[in-house]
Parts: C-alpha cells; sequence; structure tokens
C-alpha cells in the first residue's frame, strides 16, 4: 500500500493512515514507502515481504503446500479408523445380558412341561427380529465408513481426515462439501469431480479417501502468563464434546492436562521442566505421549500431526482427542459417520512488562534442507557437503535482547553460521553474538538465519529469547 504521495491509494477502515506493518489476522498488511507502478524499485517488494513474512508463509515458500506427502501419510490413519467399528462396552455388556435373557427363556420353555406349543417358536422368532433390528439399526445393509483425523483451530481452521469406506454396492458417490483437496488411497476405479467437490467409485472394494479442508476460524486463542518459568492461567475446551488425554505444549516443556469437559477448562500453576530440550523427532513423540498417556491409536494422531500438519508460530498449543461425527453427503444423503479426531488450539504465551524469557522450542523454525520434500522437524541426518538453513522468525512486537542457541549433533560435527543482513554475509556464530544492539545486524528486517554444515545426527537448534 502507497504512502507519502501515493497514499491516496490506500485502504480505507482499519487501513486508514497505514504505516509500517498491521497485524491481520495470521499475517499483516505492511506500507510500501514506494509506488510500484511508478517504475521504483521492486525488490522493495521482496524487502518488505522478507521483513513482514510469517512462519507459516515461509514454510509454504520454501517446503511447499505439502499435500502429496500429507495424503501418503494419512495411509497410517486407517487403522484409528477402524478402531471405532470395535462395540462400546457398554453395547457389549447389553448384548450378552441380552444373550443371557435370551438363554433363559429358552431353557424356562423347554422345561416346562405344560407350556404351549408356539412358546419355543415365539421365543425364538422374537428375539430373532430383534437382533435383525440391532443389527439394521448398526448399519447392516448400509454403507460402512468412519474417518480419523487432526482438526487445527484458530484464525484459519485446517482439518485433516482419511475416511474409510466399505460399500455393499458397486456404485458409490461422495460428496465432502468444503474439502480443497482429496485424494483416494486405495486405488479402484474411480472419478472425481471437483466442480462438485464429488468423487464416484465404480467398485465395491474398500476405499480409502484422504481430505483437507480449511475454513475461517474465530476462536480467540487463550492466554497464559508466563513469569520466568511460571505459567499460570485457565486452559478450557472450547467445544461441547469431551476431550481426553489433553496436553499443553509451551516450548521444550509438555504439561498433562487429563480429560477436560465439553466447554469445561482447568486452572494452571505450572513451572516448565523443560524436558522436550534438544529432542529428536522420536524422543519428542515418545516425551508428549508419555505426559498425556496415549494409547496407540491417539499416537498415530499425534505423529501426523507432528510430522505432517504441525504449524509454525510463536504460540503455545493445547492437544485433545475427541470421539464426534462429521457429515457427508453419500448417495446424494447426508450422513453423520464417526469419527476420532486429534483437536490442537493455539496458546498465546503472555509475559510481563519487565524483563522476561520465551522458552526455547516456543518458536520452531522453518528448515530449507536444499531438497524437494523438505518438511524437516526436530532432526535431520546431515552429510558432508550438505547445508541446513534454519529459519526463526520472531515475534514482530517483541523488543529481543539476547538469543541463546540450544543445539546438539550426535555422530559428528556441526558447523553454525548466522545471516548478517546488513553485510550480506554469513559469518561464524560466536557465544555472545545475538545480543544488544548488534542483534538488529541479523534479526531486524527479516527472520533470523542460522545454517548448519558438517555431518551427523543433528538436532534442529531451539532459540532461546530474553526480552
Amino acid at each position: 500500500m502507497g504512502t507519502g504521495r501515493y497514499g491516496y491509494k490506500n485502504l480505507t477502515g482499519m487501513f486508514a493512515g497505514l504505516e509500517g506493518a498491521r497485524p491481520t489476522g495470521n499475517g499483516c498488511a505492511a506500507a510500501l514507502p514506494f509506488s510500484p507502478a511508478a517504475g521504483d524499485d521492486p525488490s522493495g517488494v521482496a524487502k518488505a515481504v522478507e521483513q513482514y513474512i510469517t512462519a507459516s508463509g515461509l514454510a509454504r515458500l520454501i517446503n511447499g503446500t505439502g499435500l502429496s506427502g500429507q495424503a501418503a501419510a494419512a495411509g497410517e490413519l486407517q487403522r484409528v479408523g477402524d478402531r471405532l467399528f470395535q462395540p462400546s462396552y457398554n453395547e457389549v455388556f447389553f448384548l450378552l445380558v441380552l444373550a443371557a435373557v435370551y438363554i433363559l427363556l429358552l431353557g424356562a420353555c423347554v422345561f416346562w412341561r405344560e407350556r404351549p406349543r408356539w412358546a419355543v417358536p415365539a421365543v425364538v422368532a422374537g428375539f430373532a427380529a430383534l437382533f435383525y433390528l440391532l443389527a439394521w439399526s448398526g448399519g447392516l445393509h448400509r454403507i460402512k465408513a468412519v474417518s480419523a483425523g487432526v482438526e487445527i483451530h484458530g484464525y484459519n481452521h485446517h482439518r485433516y481426515y482419511l475416511t474409510n469406506l466399505y460399500p455393499h454396492q458397486r456404485q458409490l458417490q461422495v460428496r465432502l462439501p468444503g474439502a480443497c483437496f482429496v485424494k483416494e488411497l486405495g486405488g479402484g476405479n474411480f472419478s472425481i469431480d471437483p466442480s462438485e467437490d464429488a468423487i464416484t467409485y465404480y467398485d465395491a472394494a474398500p476405499h480409502y479417501l484422504y481430505s483437507r479442508e480449511t475454513a475461517p476460524g474465530g476462536n480467540h486463542p487463550p492466554e497464559l502468563g508466563l513469569n520466568g518459568d511460571l505459567l499460570t492461567g485457565e486452559i478450557n475446551n472450547p467445544l461441547a464434546i469431551d476431550l481426553v488425554n489433553c496436553s499443553l505444549l509451551v516450548g521444550d516443556s509438555v504439561i498433562g492436562l487429563g480429560d477436560l469437559d465439553g466447554l469445561g477448562g482447568v486452572r494452571l500453576e505450572y513451572r516448565l521442566e523443560h524436558g522436550l530440550r534438544n529432542l529428536g523427532d522420536y524422543n519428542f513423540l515418545d516425551a508428549v505421549s508419555r505426559a498425556a498417556n496415549l494409547d496407540s491409536y491417539q499416537r498415530e494422531l499425534l505423529k501426523y500431526y507432528h510430522y505432517q500438519a504441525g504449524e509454525q508460530g510463536p504460540q503455545g498449543k493445547m492437544l485433545g482427542f475427541g470421539r464426534g461425527q462429521r457429515e457427508l453427503v453419500i448417495n446424494g444423503k447426508l450422513r453423520k459417520i464417526a469419527t476420532h479426531t486429534l483437536h490442537v488450539f493455539p496458546v498465546s504465551i503472555q509475559t510481563g512488562p519487565g524483563p522476561a524469557t520465551l522458552p526455547p522450542g516456543l518458536i520452531r523454525p522453518v528448515v530449507d534442507c536444499g531438497k524437494p520434500a523438505g518438511g524437516v522437524k526436530n532432526e535431520y541426518t546431515l552429510q558432508a557437503g550438505e547445508k541446513l538453513v534454519a529459519y526463526y522468525v520472531l515475534p514482530p512486537d517483541a523488543r529481543v535482547g539476547e538469543i541463546t542457541l540450544h543445539a546438539r549433533v550426535e555422530g559428528g560435527e556441526a558447523n553454525l553460521e548466522v545471516y548478517n543482513r546488513r553485510q550480506d554475509a554469513w559469518e561464524p556464530l560466536a557465544p555472545g553474538l545475538l545480543r544488544g544492539a548488534a542483534l538488529g545486524r541479523y534479526a531486524g528486517d527479516g527472520p533470523l538465519a542460522v545454517a548448519i554444515t558438517g555431518s551427523g545426527r543433528v538436532i534442529i537448534p531451539q532459540i532461546e529469547l530474553k526480552l
């Protein structure tokens, strides 16, 4: 948006008199000190993008959308969805009681000497009809469908689902209103109609349909206060359904919250333990799973979120697992199918007006490994001649006084360099370099960039901010 003599081109309302950058949801609106239409140096656009880009935007630029990888990895969620077909303990108990009553009645009729002739056939026929009605209500002669996935709440609501379909007829049409990407993972004979958000199958084989949806969110994230290592505040479940085995991730610390009732909450006063510092992917997932007491199915959902759907940003995250229903249109009829979902909610971490510290891991880096696959999370096996670059997007309103890196290398050695934006050059990362007024040379006009060379298993560095 133009400024100065180009200011008349600015938007009105919330953007009136815009100077610098103003937050808008996940991003910001930024004023440019020139008019591209007037033939000024277009590099100013690139500079503004670099200065104000968000972590999620930078991740998309470096690693792409990752749609194909997300779809392929969703195949691991098949068994999570299939578990929903297993009857609950209450259903099993009810059927056992019903079978016991049937056996008792049938036995009484057999040993009743003066019984009417119709007694035994009536009991058999009556219970046969009852069991048939129960089977019909449970889905007999209907398409069996369940789903499992991850939902990320916030300014935008992202859904990643794998739907397991077990048809009893050859032709089946499934519509997923709101889906922006669908992919059939099971193969077979099918066609996709993008205009109708529909996929039509022409065989009766099992089908595994991956879908990704994005919709406007709107939930304001809860706020927790951080004073030193002491975290205080209240965490609420904003959903009407119960969430089980909940946990809170704040940087390199994980807090088990237990179960949260629908629209319920819990009061926190917790001292961060930093148990996730410098952990590789497997150990990280194991530590979070143990803290939240996850079963194997919940671990699969957490694993998918970590590798495929985890987002960047200087926020904590609350995780919880819930069983509910989602709507699909199957053969023209609206169906509600059972689903097992990992729900992820952003949590805003607020510090006081005085000196404060943001713990390591709160700001997750965007890692460029120079390969199309990308998507590096906590670790990378670095080969000689390779170069990793980790970008850290700092909070735009944070006044950072010092940055400390926490890194670890196993089975080799690594060299760290930091990018000097004012000199347009890489410099060796020496202790105490990222401190005071000198910090502006490395993180003043864009993300902090750290290059890693050498060889060995590299745990991606975490940064700690002193404000």
